[in-house]
């Protein structure tokens, strides 16, 4: 998994599309563009491009970076510049739990293959 991902995040401009599942069960769509690659940094910035989230925000541009800790191990950070379509539009808050339960589910994986 490792491989692929480095593989994949390594095409600067690239688009991808991907469906998460919602608890609702709904499935909705997002395409994205990487925008920034730093190898040096370990750190992955893209901005969504189409999808159901542009419906409530006029950008949202997700960093996704690794720190290496001195046992090995590594800390992950995600952080999000957006810009809401109104003031009606709630913060990113279930975003941000959703992004956090993800690496968790990732972790878990990670530690157990």
């Amino acid at each position: 998994m490792r491989a692929e991902m480095c593989t994949h995040l390594s095409a600067l401009a690239s688009i991808r599309s991907h469906f998460t599942v919602k608890c609702s069960g709904s499935r909705p769509f997002a395409k994205e563009k990487i925008e920034v690659v730093d190898h040096e940094k370990k750190l992955v910035t893209y901005s969504v491009i189409d999808g159901e989230i542009l419906n409530y925000y006029k950008s949202f541009s997700p960093t996704l970076g690794v720190a290496s800790k001195a046992d090995g191990g590594a800390v992950v950070t995600w952080s999000v510049e957006y810009e809401k379509l109104n003031e009606v539009v709630p913060e990113a808050e279930i975003i941000k739990e959703l992004a956090v339960q993800t690496l968790k589910e990732l972790d878990a994986y990670l530690l157990k293959n």
